[in-house]
């Protein structure tokens, strides 16, 4: 029930693995430390030569700005830190509900095998401020999500919260029913539908400030965005 086929049907072309990895993922934890890790040191100093670069009007050629880095990472390496993690616009941190919406809008990348460059593209429709890996993440945390139907606790807790004013985000009420038990780590936007689902569909005014909330923080997201890439 309450809408959950269409958006099942909407990500039915994310492939299992991709899921299945991020089950592992979150199982697993990862206490390793990671070959060729870079330390923020290196961060900073890659912000700073392409900062300078872009000053100085210079060509992004990866080879010279590893060798300019002085450390072990390759051209390669150095360009994809740059892409994923160093960049200073790249948003971090939770998906709003309208993120949500606009990936499951898009047409996503059918397999796994094609993703380094499919996945880009998705990336590109966000500014490129979401990264491909994390266009990725969130795709199949709202397929493992969807997958799983809502029990009766879950949708009267989600209801209450939302009716008492006592959240203001529904990513904050995602992690309150996962902290609590009551159901498994889901995503804001199946906060909201499960919400609209307690509710018969009612847009309550409670729902209203939600969204409003929402809203905002997506357009604070992208004004620091904006901000971080005419500075960097």
């Amino acid at each position: 029930g309450g809408g959950g086929g269409g958006a099942s049907s909407a990500l039915s072309n994310v492939p299992k693995e991709v899921a299945d990895a991020v089950t592992r993922r979150t199982q697993k934890g990862g206490t390793g430390v990671k070959k060729n890790r870079w330390t923020e040191e290196e961060s900073e100093r890659l912000r700073s030569i392409m900062k300078q670069r872009k000053e100085e009007n210079k060509s992004v050629r990866w080879q010279s700005i590893a060798e300019e880095l002085g450390s072990d990472k390759s051209p390669d390496q150095v360009a994809q830190h740059w892409r994923r993690v160093a960049r200073p616009d790249i948003r971090k941190g939770p998906w709003t509900c309208g993120e949500l919406q606009r990936l499951l809008d898009l047409e996503l990348p059918a397999n796994t095998k094609t993703a380094s460059t499919a996945w880009r593209t998705v990336a590109h429709q966000f500014g490129n401020r979401r990264t491909d890996v994390a266009c990725r993440y969130a795709a199949a945390r709202m397929a493992a999500s969807i997958a799983v139907p809502f029990s009766e606790s879950e949708l009267g807790f989600i209801r209450a919260m939302v009716d008492a004013y006592a959240a203001t985000s529904w990513y904050d009420i995602a992690l309150d029913v996962h902290e609590r038990k009551i159901g498994p780590m889901r995503t804001a936007l199946c906060m909201r539908r499960a919400y609209l689902q307690a509710t018969g569909g009612v847009y309550t005014a409670a729902l209203m400030y939600m969204d409003d909330n929402d809203a905002h923080t997506a357009a604070f997201a992208e004004l620091k965005s904006y901000v971080a890439k005419e500075d960097k």
